[in-house]
């Protein structure tokens, strides 16, 4: 063992006899007792050293010179902190003691453990080791840090820790009996394999239903459960110990690498699981904005100190994980029934998440729930979302059951009649094939057009009033408020709505070659070709006007309805398509839904072909 200089161990001797007192009255005294465990934590006391000039022989010399500080919780944990901090105790041994030091805090880039004899100045243990060293330099395999003291009877040794790191510096600190240290080791490994083991099978369990639906929701989802698994094993040391033990540069990035991963897919996972593009552009491009940034992350941590990279980090992932929380809950507003399940889910785990992001940031103290939150809240999160998507699927197989079932019922009753007369058998095909036609044509609910059919008689129109260069006119309505009859009466009332509303569409357009059609959910179209913008708001007025005054009742209770009306005309020609009509129809609605809804709003051609919307009475106005 080495010892310190004869001149060195004079004034040890001399400081020994003349004031013990003082190494106490600096660092705390703890007896070591026949306790499977003790917390050192509370004992401890701590300083901070920005230039170095400390060490284990400078402070046995003179314990009491630096500014000993006492943590204020019982773990010391100081954020994101890339100063040496040294921690030192003194241990009594009223009897021969053999323990095992803890340190449970795996991504420490530099450890240093000191025990000095008091009476002799003899250094008795000395281990130097950290996450940016092999693994196999480490005195006792573990994936914390531990060092085996071996200490004589009737006995004081002075303990000293050397802390430093570039992310964030915590040290939980305990010492144990070597038999209660192997239990606690086994049964810490044990939960934490079966934490691997449950998200590792639900990312196989996800895995195999991408194969079998090909959705990428699922392949992204298994990517993130991969991502995430494996950074919990970085945090934890366990990815230090059994995955990468020779690497210690992956080791130092693994962390930030593997967590902006995480992140990229979960922006992706979330942009397609909840329907994004569907529901809003906004919230679509805030998904996959998430996604890049976890990406363009990963690239970072790869080349700037990790210092910074955990330092942004932490704010990109705290910031993406509350938008994405906030995006679903928007979702969720708007209709999305798979918004739910993502909100409670993603909700306990980025609560979990946040908690323990800004434990290391020093911002709350760490505690065991803090510590271990992350983990539960992803088990939880991942059995819910993984139940929501197999429910997607189960839904879609019920769907695809009862078509088959419909299906298969038509074509045995078709068999039985061809069986039984030979002579009708042409007849009754054409006659089922007809009525096909017509169903396939029609909205179950309203018995108006549907959208595959106004989309081709749109395009038809189109391409025939091109040729003949005549105008073409398209109106677009939209119920007010329909979620909310939805949602105070029910679905059946709103069912009934749409019908009366559609009743009051098919009676007021009276030509054959006029198109009405449920365009999907609460809006119409009526498609008038060979119509001017004249005779279009006309026809949009009397709907308007009519749907205003209808006395609709639902269980004796009095629903006053209104509807929001766009109108577009134009000329068609080759240069654009009949999607510009569309737009620009659209655009006309959600005008008249700004200004107040219930009113008619014209989208009209200027003489450079781009479209202005205007109100109903500004476009007599000009007509006058």
């Amino acid at each position: 063992m080495k010892r310190f200089s004869g001149a060195r161990l004079m004034l040890v001797v001399f400081v020994l006899l003349a004031g013990v007192t003082s190494h106490a009255s600096a660092l705390e005294v703890v007896k070591v007792s026949e306790k499977p465990e003790r917390d050192l934590n509370r004992h401890m006391r701590w300083v901070m050293d920005p230039d170095s000039k400390l060490s284990a022989q400078s402070l046995f010399i003179e314990p009491a010179a630096p500014d000993w500080q006492n943590t204020e919780e019982k773990i010391l944990n100081l954020g994101l902190e890339s100063a040496p901090v040294w921690m030192g105790v003194w241990l009594e041994t009223p009897a021969e003691a053999d323990r095992y030091l803890q340190i449970a805090y795996p991504p420490l880039d530099d450890v240093q453990i000191h025990l000095i004899r008091a009476s002799t100045g003899e250094r008795v243990t000395h281990v130097r080791t950290g996450d940016t060293v092999a693994f196999d330099t480490r005195p006792v395999s573990h994936h914390d840090f531990v060092a085996r003291l071996s200490m004589e009877a009737d006995s004081r040794y002075l303990l000293l820790v050397r802390l430093q790191t570039e992310g964030a510096l915590q040290a939980p600190v305990r010492l144990w009996q070597p038999d209660a240290f192997l239990q606690n080791a086994q049964a810490s490994s044990a939960l934490h394999m079966m934490f691997f083991g449950i998200m590792g099978a639900l990312a196989i369990y996800n895995l195999l239903l991408y194969f079998a639906v090909r959705d990428s929701a699922y392949l992204w989802y298994v990517l993130y459960l991969l991502a995430f698994v494996l950074s919990q094993a970085a945090l934890r040391g366990f990815g230090f110990q059994y995955l990468w033990p020779g690497a210690p540069w992956f080791n130092a990035v693994s962390v930030t690498l593997l967590l902006s991963l995480s992140l990229a897919a979960v922006g992706f996972f979330t942009h397609q699981f909840l329907n994004a593009p569907r529901h809003s552009y906004l919230w679509s491009l805030v998904f996959r904005i998430i996604g890049w940034s976890g990406f363009g992350l990963a690239a970072i941590s790869l080349v700037v100190p990790y210092h910074s990279a955990i330092g942004l980090l932490l704010v990109v992932v705290s910031s993406g994980a509350l938008l994405a929380l906030i995006g679903a809950c928007y979702l969720w507003w708007l209709g999305e029934v798979l918004a739910r399940f993502y909100v409670i889910a993603w909700g306990i785990f980025l609560f979990a998440n946040i908690a323990y992001t800004v434990s290391k940031a020093g911002v709350i103290p760490t505690t065991i729930l803090v510590d271990h939150g992350t983990q539960i809240g992803a088990i939880i999160q991942a059995l819910l979302l993984s139940f929501a998507l197999a429910w997607r699927i189960n839904q879609e197989r019920e769907r695809r059951q009862q078509a088959q079932a419909q299906a298969l019922e038509t074509q045995r009753d078709a068999n039985l009649q061809l069986e039984a007369r030979v002579e009708e058998r042409t007849e009754e095909l054409r006659q089922a094939y007809d009525q096909l036609k017509q169903l396939s044509e029609l909205d179950g609910l309203t018995q108006l057009k549907n959208r595959p059919y106004f989309d081709q008689a749109l395009e038809r129109e189109w391409r025939r009033s091109c040729r003949e260069k005549q105008a073409l006119s398209l109106l677009m309505l939209d119920i007010d408020h329909f979620k909310a009859v939805n949602d105070e009466h029910g679905h059946l009332c709103g069912d009934e709505a749409l019908r009366r509303i559609a009743g009051i569409c098919q009676q007021t357009v009276g030509r054959v070659a006029d198109t009405v059609a449920r365009y999907g959910g609460e809006e119409f179209v009526i498609l008038l070709p060979i119509t001017e913008s004249e005779g279009a708001t006309v026809i949009g007025e009397r709907i308007r006007k009519a749907v205003a005054s209808l006395e609709f009742e639902w269980e004796g209770r009095a629903i006053p309805l209104t509807v929001s009306v766009g109108m577009a005309c134009c000329k068609p020609d080759r240069q654009r398509n009949y999607e510009w009509l569309i737009r620009s129809v659209d655009d006309a609605l959600y005008g008249a839904k700004a200004r107040g809804r219930n009113k008619t709003v014209i989208a009209r051609e200027t003489d450079d072909g781009s479209m202005e919307l205007i109100s109903l009475a500004t476009f007599h106005a000009t007509r006058n």
